[in-house]
């Protein structure tokens, strides 16, 4: 959620930035006072930009544990569901699984995940999945 945050952050953080560098130089004859404000509002800028480049860019670990950790597994899908949502013209479905592990007894879980518009599972379909031994309710979709 801090991420779809970020933008408004951002912009906050500028007009705080303008707004203090703009108090603390007090005018004077130019050139030097006008640059020193247009030098601190575009150094600013930088550094929150830089900031927000850095944690955009940072991954998902959890997820990352996900992907070397988890189980390998098949599920069968049962249900699917659209949750309305669409990002890149792909829509996020809500899926009800029946995991076949490898090892142990199946076992039925619910996630949301974003699926190609050109691929959307249906039901009876067989897909790969990935879950975490010590939660198996949390799934990761590999291919669907």
């Amino acid at each position: 959620m801090f991420r779809f945050l970020m933008p408004f952050l951002v912009m906050f953080a500028l007009m705080i930035g303008g707004v203090l560098v703009m108090s603390f130089v007090p005018l004077g004859p130019p050139p030097i006072p006008h640059t020193l404000i247009v030098l601190g509002v575009v150094v600013v800028s930088l550094l929150v930009f830089y900031l927000n480049a850095r944690f955009m860019m940072k991954g998902n670990p959890e997820k990352d544990r996900w992907m070397t950790d988890g189980t390998d597994a098949r599920a069968e899908v049962l249900e699917i569901r659209d949750t309305g949502l669409t990002m890149n013209n792909d829509p996020m479905v809500a899926l009800t699984l029946m995991v076949k592990p490898r090892y142990g007894s199946s076992f039925q879980v619910q996630t949301k995940t974003w699926v190609s518009r050109v691929a959307i599972p249906r039901a009876g379909d067989v897909i790969d999945i990935r879950y975490d031994p010590t939660d198996p309710q949390r799934v990761l979709v590999i291919s669907s």
